[in-house]
């Protein structure tokens, strides 16, 4: 009896040891962390977003300048604004990375020419290198004023 709790016993550890780790997604996946303020001055203040990030083989940024990974949308036009992150892993190394990004709009207007307030939220997504799309997040309501 004592040998078969014994077999029992390292069989359970072997299977144990061999299941598989949980890995992170090739794909980005991000989420949105907060901006610097719910309510804006049009032609004067910036809004900041803040999303995190998280990406199993590191390849988020670009150094070419002509283009762009980093996508929001504003809600009231569906017009994209396209931005650019630097690569964040140098000489494409495959490491998994995880952090923050900081994207700033400036001189964000009214549409309308009559309203004196109107509200805006951005949806943002960000593409990798290897072209794998995040998740999409959404900013919540932010009040812009005259």
């Amino acid at each position: 009896m004592y040998k078969l709790i014994i077999a029992l016993t390292l069989v359970t550890l072997v299977f144990i040891a061999c299941k598989k780790k949980t890995e992170i997604s090739t794909t980005p996946v991000i989420e949105f962390k907060g901006v610097n303020k719910y309510q804006i001055k049009e032609y004067s203040d910036s809004l900041q977003i803040t999303i995190s990030y998280t990406d199993s083989d590191g390849d988020i940024g670009e150094n070419d300048p002509n283009k762009k990974n980093i996508f929001l949308t504003d809600t009231r036009t569906n017009t994209v604004l396209e931005y650019r992150v630097k690569e964040i892993v140098p000489n494409k190394q495959t490491v998994s990375i995880t952090g923050t990004i900081n994207v700033v709009i400036d001189k964000i207007y009214i549409n309308s020419t009559t309203a004196s307030t109107e509200a805006v939220s951005y949806k943002v997504q960000l593409i990798d290198r290897a072209g794998n799309k995040s998740n999409e997040v959404q900013t919540g309501v932010i009040t812009l004023t005259k």
